[in-house]
């Protein structure tokens, strides 16, 4: 099996060029808005969800025909798993009956229907792209504005399920890739600076758990909307995103001269276990990716494309294993078989 092709095959927008993608992995900007006359989503009856949802179709087959829709209780349990992989929708929105998502992964949109609120508008992109991911949304609000009534108050602004989404009703996320900073200890330090300027910075996982992946995979994210404006926001997250990445460039290059020799160690222990593994993980895979997409950028290891690397984080997952290997029914000793095939996976395509 020529593996290389077949992830060629895969469409997959994480991974792809992007700016600043050897310490931003992606940026995604989500909207959040009501419909004015209906309660919120966990509070719908059947009679007033189908109304709304209606109202959601023809306003998506009217002016958003280039989306695909999906409806959650049709598709199976592993095209479930892999758009939750593709961090695309958050593992309750995929546990709850005959929820709906407008998909356009190529441009890199969801719109997801009847989630906490009626509506999460959503622009994802590889790399940190921040203002032309606020500049598609907010051609998507004024759209949307247009079309639908929406929940608003004069004083509190746009009115959501959650307080601290209200006003503006906007969150902004970017995945980093910091083992620098991780590594060498600094990470409480720009936690703490994270959370008293009302955002975190925390561990990141695709499937919605936080691990301590010593690696360095992180997600940036502001905590409130609450009375802020777009512009403080987007600034703020700017901000942040720019002077963790001149600190993380700065320590990489310390330990590419050496000053920290534990970490080239790990880098050359993660290249051998991608190389020569049999039955590999999840978190393994992660944890050692991670690590070899650093030693590539430091130019210890040659050979693999950064890009392709990054690519794998996402596709070593159990669900996009299984897709690869045409597993979608259970097999006996399930878990096993997805490790070694993940491991004869990785050492195919890396070699």
């Amino acid at each position: 099996m020529n593996y290389s092709e077949k992830i060629k095959q895969i469409e997959y927008w994480f991974g792809e060029p992007g700016p600043l993608t050897d310490v931003v992995l992606s940026t995604r900007v989500r909207m959040s808005r009501n419909l004015e006359s209906f309660p919120f989503a966990r509070y719908l009856k059947e009679e007033q969800r189908r109304d709304l949802e209606q109202q959601i179709r023809d306003y998506c087959s009217s002016f958003r025909k280039e989306y695909r829709l999906f409806n959650l209780s049709r598709i199976s349990r592993l095209e479930k798993q892999i758009l939750q992989e593709r961090y695309l929708l958050h593992p309750d929105f995929c546990r709850r009956r005959d929820a709906l998502v407008y998909l356009n992964e190529p441009e890199g949109k969801t719109i997801s229907v009847c989630d906490r609120d009626h509506l999460h508008l959503t622009a994802f992109r590889s790399g940190f792209p921040l203002l032309e991911l606020t500049e598609m949304i907010s051609r998507e609000k004024t759209l949307l504005e247009e079309q639908l009534s929406l929940a608003a108050d004069e004083e509190l602004g746009w009115l959501t399920h959650s307080l601290t989404d209200t006003g503006l009703g906007m969150k902004y996320s970017v995945i980093l890739h910091l083992p620098g900073i991780c590594l060498t200890g600094e990470m409480p330090l720009w936690q703490q600076e994270a959370l008293e300027k009302k955002c975190l910075l925390e561990d990141f996982d695709w499937n919605g758990r936080h691990h301590r992946y010593p690696a360095g995979m992180l997600q940036l994210f502001n905590i409130t909307s609450f009375f802020r404006r777009e512009t403080e926001l987007t600034s703020l997250i700017r901000s942040l995103t720019d002077r963790l990445i001149t600190r993380e460039l700065e320590l990489r290059e310390r330990i590419r001269k050496g000053e920290f020799p534990k970490i080239e160690d790990l880098v050359y222990r993660a290249w051998g276990l991608l190389k020569y593994g049999r039955m590999i993980n999840q978190e393994e895979s992660f944890q050692a990716l991670s690590y070899l997409r650093l030693g590539i950028i430091l130019g210890w290891v040659s050979g693999p494309d950064p890009a392709l690397v990054t690519r794998l984080l996402g596709l070593v997952q159990d669900g996009h294993m299984k897709k690869l290997f045409s597993l979608e029914k259970p097999v006996p000793d399930d878990d096993n078989f997805i490790k070694s095939f993940r491991g004869e996976f990785l050492r195919k395509v890396l070699r």
